[in-house]
């Protein structure tokens, strides 16, 4: 301080020039004596001084440093805590109740900016001199000067709305992760301002700092927060990381309006401030710095508990007024705490209580609930401290009588309550609406009478927060040995029916506070015990709740999964220690779907397609790949095959322009993986990754081709050609960089350049086509651009977010036929085929028939595909007839492959079989649409459900089509024919992929047969509606996430809530299938018993439908577990036994001989229509099954068929006929066989 040039000038411009100045350190407290003695009035006290700010002087202010992206340090000064941070700055009186206005000027490098508690007034040009610039803020109001903040820093900003902004570093390297601390810092201003519209802030600056303490309060004007509390990332983050990250913008925000008013929620704060103020003064005295900055420091639940209770008491109307009234006169004056109450009291008068005691006592009261005979029950309440005057609002509740609730005080004076006429079977509770800062206790039989009202289903009756109430005060009471463990249990027991996370919140607070013993108690009788029941609570829970996320799922259910699976885990629950395996299994065998380091959001594609260079075609472009880094990283990683790379042109972009070029480049060939390795660090943020490409795609070496070139001759005898894509899984990486992963998806905007005498169609339809007269391009240094200086941009619509591997280009030069009928919510469908089946051009032609089937049969089922999945849209549909197709090729997102073979159907030759096999074909195509196909080599698992999914859904939508019953009865039969008769042979499960021909040979060989076959069984088990909405609800969430195969079983397990003991997972995971022997045990008992002869497992998880066929047909449903695989069941004597109703299981049933004799008779009796068709034919298939394998003597089979010979039913001699296939392979027939045979002639002819 400049000592010589302080003065006091009073307003009659009389100077007082001081005589002596004294500082005391202990108090930081300056003296100044004056020669005159100044008379009461106003003056102006100046004063000039300088200060340097060093890092051991930092009890007021803050001086924090980063690095730049030029590897400078950065200083920035921001205020400490609130009571001793501005004499830092300039001499005051650091006294709340001292309020005044500030105007305030700074002058700093004009590189860095000054912020202050108020707008900037406007910068005339003439304030900035050599390289310095003066800073001029508005006037603040009266404020004291704890809130006095200046900040100078080169900081970026965010505009939240006209007056909040969100300022952070230039290099900090999340830019994105701070999106949704926006979003909640536009929503709380809002709602702020709505709610206390009469206090206007002038403006509010969020200043995000590294390495801020978290412990620094706001000023007014300014919100501080440090970068880690801020950070939220949606792929890696859950509900409780945004929760935390609201709850502190919330209060640092309200703080503008407050100050230190409001903290936390209930439930936490309830819990917490009970549990602290148990151990700790939750108000001490403080008179030095670290004292101050330690009540920032220590979480104080008990004010807001108490608000909250207070609130409840006299009605939120009166209480919110009650705070606007204590703002407004917070705004000009310093108040204190005893006003706020006189405020809240004088607004309810009825209330003559004191409730100021609640905060200067220690610790809480504990009320008692007791029953002290039939008659009486009392009502008291003890103290944790010496204090014994409180005043408590208590609410009594019956469980016979919830609506009629008892409201009663507790007070110094009043500290017992007696109650006569409560019955004593009655479960008496205490009602805390909100929130009560007292424990409640119970005697043992009361405890006892509200955990059986809790089991029964009184839970959902009562709020969530009485019954967290009712298990936080038991915790207590138990860990203190207040309460019987036995009780704490039984009071427990509801909770698996519990899936509100708010219910579990003191179950899993315990468990934390319990977490030491857990590792030093193992040898403790009563430790294991508690655990082996903690155990038993767990397992059921997450029985219920499943360890698979499902994304649709409300995301409480989400976090509350994951905190009991943690401690499922830590308690070595089998089941959870069975999914952690399964987890890990899969992060080591799929590393790169669990590397979350980046996510691409958009690709753009601009590529120029020539076919003039021995007949090879060539794609060479350049693409922009807009990737979000998630993780600061030195190097990407990208799949490529078969494409050039010229390596100068790969940059990586900022979004402030910045170009990162790699130092080098490896390419492995083995797994196609190009590695970008950059001598820099690459932050979090978003990215354009440029790079340009040729790829050569060559009609030679077909077989390593990912793309098809295919040939055929024109009308006019010209060869001409076409390209599509192979396969889905390697396809995109042929013609640029991409990420090959089925879970990454993105958005693709494409551009070709090409002959124009070709057709270019892609996933969208085409925005505009640009034709290009005289150019001529030198592409690369060896391919030039020869169509006579024509060339043709198409630029198509950008495509929704899907996967590279449903990404295509097509180049063809076929013909294109509209469909005549057109479809709804214009839904552009197009065929294109060759000139051999349709006009082209002026070549007059007969248009083959089997198109028009073909047409009708695609536009008949997409309209149906259309009215069952009404969610699901496409821009277009192109049908594309490849000729000579060599390859099995599937369908992308937009674009269906046909070869020329699938659509060729002769009206007179072919059988009716052929028709149904040729819409079958075409019905599975196009329900893949809907499907999605999400194929890669390291989910293929999902391939195999999709194929199912979607033949499930053709075959569905060709019986309607056709409204034949009939129709679908042989799809059924067909199907698990099929299925059984393969998984006897083949294994069925999906094989390793290395090479395209082993993908091809999974595509070829029909492994999706055993998915419908289970897939019909889960719509058996938990019903078609049931069914049918979970596929809704999957193929929505596969539209914008990537889900598996987990998801799909536990979709349909949460809609059907309940939980099936058959594992529906375990057959597609296991080869073959079993066998159910029905033997009868006497003449009434049954006995059922699963066993494969084909597998090593010989225990699988199996539904059952039994029918007895009697005057009143009995059908029962059952399961045989693992655990259970043998069952007894009572029958009639003599009747008929039908397993596997209606194809219920994937699996055979071997009767005995006594219930085989049975079927028999009651089907030649005449009767066989009265038995299902589909049942008809599987005892047929069974049966002839046992045969084969030599355990049913022939003549008992051939007595099972003798009714055929009255059967017209396509679909009940189905296995007949594929049993005479299959002993085709054998004729000529032997003597002995022959006689067998002659049943077979006898059925002939009689049926003729």
């Amino acid at each position: 301080m400049y000592t010589r040039k302080t003065k006091l000038v009073g307003r009659n411009g009389v100077t007082h020039k001081p005589m002596k100045y004294s500082y005391t350190p202990e108090t930081n407290i300056l003296d100044i004596e004056f020669f005159d003695l100044v008379i009461p009035g106003i003056y102006t006290l100046n004063i000039e001084m300088m200060d340097y700010i060093s890092d051991k002087n930092i009890n007021g202010l803050i001086r924090t440093s980063y690095m730049n992206e030029d590897e400078d340090t950065v200083w920035v000064i921001v205020p400490h805590i609130q009571e001793t941070g501005t004499r830092q700055l300039f001499p005051c009186w650091d006294e709340r109740h001292l309020k005044t206005t500030f105007t305030i000027s700074v002058k700093h490098p004009e590189n860095f900016i000054a912020l202050s508690n108020m707008p900037k007034r406007k910068l005339k040009n003439d304030d900035i001199e050599h390289n310095f610039k003066w800073e001029y803020f508005y006037t603040t109001p009266a404020i004291s000067t704890s809130q006095v903040s200046i900040i100078l820093c080169n900081f970026l900003h965010v505009n939240i709305n006209k007056n909040v902004n969100l300022w952070y570093r230039k290099s900090f390297p999340q830019i994105n992760s701070l999106f949704y601390a926006q979003q909640v810092m536009k929503n709380i201003s809002f709602h702020l301002e709505y709610e206390f519209g009469g206090i206007k802030i002038p403006k509010i600056d969020h200043i995000v700092i590294p390495r801020f303490s978290y412990n620094i309060t706001t000023k007014l004007g300014f919100v501080f927060y440090s970068e880690r509390e801020l950070i939220y990332h949606e792929e890696l983050g859950h509900i409780m990381n945004r929760i935390e990250i609201a709850r502190s913008i919330t209060r640092k925000t309200a703080l503008q309006w407050f100050g230190d008013t409001l903290d936390l929620f209930v439930v936490q704060s309830q819990n917490e401030g009970l549990y602290f103020d148990s151990y700790f003064d939750r108000f001490p005295l403080f008179n030095t710095v670290s004292n101050i900055e330690s009540i920032f420091n220590f979480p104080r639940y008990k004010v807001l508990i108490f608000l909250r209770m207070y609130r409840d008491l006299i009605t939120d109307v009166v209480f919110r007024n009650g705070l606007r009234t204590y703002l407004h006169k917070l705004t000009f004056n310093s108040t204190s705490v005893s006003e706020f109450w006189s405020i809240l009291q004088d607004l309810t008068k009825e209330y003559s209580c004191d409730f100021v005691s609640w905060l200067d006592f220690d610790h809480y009261p504990v009320v008692s609930w007791k029953q002290k005979h039939l008659l009486w029950s009392v009502l008291t309440y003890n103290s944790n401290s010496s204090n014994n005057r409180w005043w408590i609002p208590i609410r009594i509740m019956r469980n016979t009588t919830l609506s009629k609730v008892i409201k009663v005080w507790l007070t110094p004076q009043v500290q017992y309550k007696y109650f006569k006429g409560i019955p004593n079977n009655d479960a008496v509770m205490l009602d805390i609406q909100h929130a009560a800062y007292y424990r409640v206790n119970y005697k043992s039989k009361n405890w006892r009478r509200i955990g059986y009202y809790l089991k029964s289903g009184g839970y959902k009756n009562i709020s969530v927060i009485n019954c967290v109430k009712l298990i936080d005060d038991a915790c207590h009471f138990l860990m203190t040995h207040q309460l019987n463990v036995s009780i704490f249990w039984k009071l427990t027991r509801y909770l698996p029916y519990e899936t509100n996370f708010v219910a579990w919140y003191p179950i899993i607070k315990m468990l934390e506070r319990i977490s030491d013993m857990i590792l030093y108690s193992q040898k403790d009788t009563n430790f294991m015990k508690f655990k082996e029941k903690m155990k038993q609570l767990l397992e059921i829970s997450m029985k219920k709740i499943r360890y698979n996320e499902i994304s649709t799922e409300d995301d409480f259910l989400k976090n509350l999964r994951r905190e009991l699976a943690r401690w499922a885990c830590i308690f070595e629950v089998p089941s959870c220690m069975e999914a952690a395996k399964m987890k890990l299994e899969e992060s080591i065998e799929y590393p790169k779907q669990h590397k979350k380091t980046l996510k691409p959001t958009d690709v753009q594609i601009l590529t120029m397609a020539d076919t003039e260079i021995f007949n090879d075609t060539y794609f060479n472009g350049t693409t922009h790949i807009m990737i979000n880094i998630l993780q600061a990283i030195k190097s990407i990683k990208l799949h490529i095959q078969t494409v050039n790379i010229k390596h100068s042109s790969i940059q990586l972009i900022d979004i402030h322009r910045t170009i990162h070029s790699p130092n080098k480049t490896i390419y492995d060939s083995t797994k196609n993986i190009l590695h970008l390795d950059f001598i820099e660090v690459i932050y979090p943020g978003l990215y354009t990754l440029k790079i340009c490409t040729t790829s050569r795609i060559s009609n030679y070496d077909s077989e390593k081709n990912i793309f098809i070139n295919t040939n055929y001759w024109s009308n006019d005898s010209q060869d001409m050609w076409s390209i599509a894509p192979n396969i889905q899984d390697i396809g995109a990486k042929t013609l640029f960089p991409c990420w090959d992963e089925p879970h990454l998806k993105t958005t693709f905007l494409v551009s070709v350049r090409h002959n124009p005498h070709f057709n270019v169609l892609s996933n969208m339809p085409i925005r505009e086509a640009i034709r290009e007269f005289h150019i001529k391009d030198v592409v690369t240094e060896y391919i030039q651009w020869t169509h006579n200086g024509h060339t043709q941009w198409t630029h198509f619509y950008p495509t929704p977010p899907i996967s590279t591997y449903q990404f295509v280009i097509v180049i063809n030069h076929m013909s294109k036929v509209k469909f005549k009928e057109k479809i709804e919510d214009k839904l552009n469908m197009t065929l294109w085929c060759k000139w051999k089946y349709c006009l082209f051009e002026k070549v007059v032609a007969t248009r083959h028939k089997s198109l028009d089937l073909h047409m009708y049969i695609i536009n008949k089922l997409t309209l149906h595909m259309k009215s069952v999945f009404k969610g699901i849209k496409f821009p277009k549909i192109d049908h594309i007839v490849l000729p000579n197709c060599p390859y099995n090729i599937t369908s992308k997102w937009g674009v269906i492959f046909y070869s020329d073979t699938d659509i060729i159907y002769d009206h007179a030759s072919d059988r009716f079989m052929r028709k149904i096999e040729f819409e079958r074909r075409i019905a599975y195509k196009v329900a893949q649409q809907w499907f999605g196909y999400p194929v890669s080599s390291t989910w293929l698992n999902n391939v195999w459900l999709h194929d199912g999914l979607a033949i499930f859904f053709a075959e569905d939508a060709i019986a309607k089509i056709y409204n034949d019953s009939e129709l679908m009865n042989l799809f059924i039969i067909q199907n698990q024919y099929d299925s059984l008769n393969l998984d006897s042979y083949y294994d069925l499960n999906f094989p390793i992929i290395n090479t395209v021909p082993d993908f091809e040979s999974l595509l070829n060989f029909p492994r999706y047969i055993k998915v419908i076959a289970v897939l019909r069984m889960l719509q058996n088990i938990v019903t078609d509606s049931v069914f049918r909405r979970g596929i809704h609800i999957y193929l929505n969430q596969h539209s914008s996430n990537f889900v598996n195969i987990s998801d799909f079983w536990s979709i349909q397990e949460n809609l059907a809530k309940e939980s099936y003991p058959c594992d529906f997972k375990f057959w597609l995971f296991n080869k073959h299938y079993p066998i159910i022997s029905c033997k009868h045990k006497n003449r009434n008992i049954v006995k059922l018993t699963q066993y494969c002869n084909l597998s090593k497992n010989t225990k699988w998880p199996l539904p059952i439908n039994i029918e007895v066929k009697t005057s009143f047909p009995e059908k029962t449903k059952l399961y045989l577990t693992q655990q259970m695989h043998t069952h007894f069941f009572k029958v009639p004597v003599n009747k008929l036994i039908i397993l596997n109703s209606q194809q219920t299981g994937q699996y055979r049933v071997y009767y005995d001989s006594e219930n085989w004799l049975n079927i028999a008779n009651y089907l030649n009796s005449g009767k066989y229509e009265d038995v299902n068709v589909i049942d008809r034919a599987k005892f047929i298939d069974d049966a002839f099954h046992m045969v084969i394998d030599h355990q049913l003597n022939g003549s008992v089979f051939w007595n099972l068929t003798k009714h055929l010979s009255q059967e017209t039913d396509y679909v009940a001699w189905f296995p007949m006929i594929k049993a005479l296939e299959y002993i085709s392979t054998v004729f000529p027939l032997s003597k002995d066989e022959e006689t067998n045979f002659t049943h077979v002639k006898v059925m002939g002819d009689s049926y003729y």
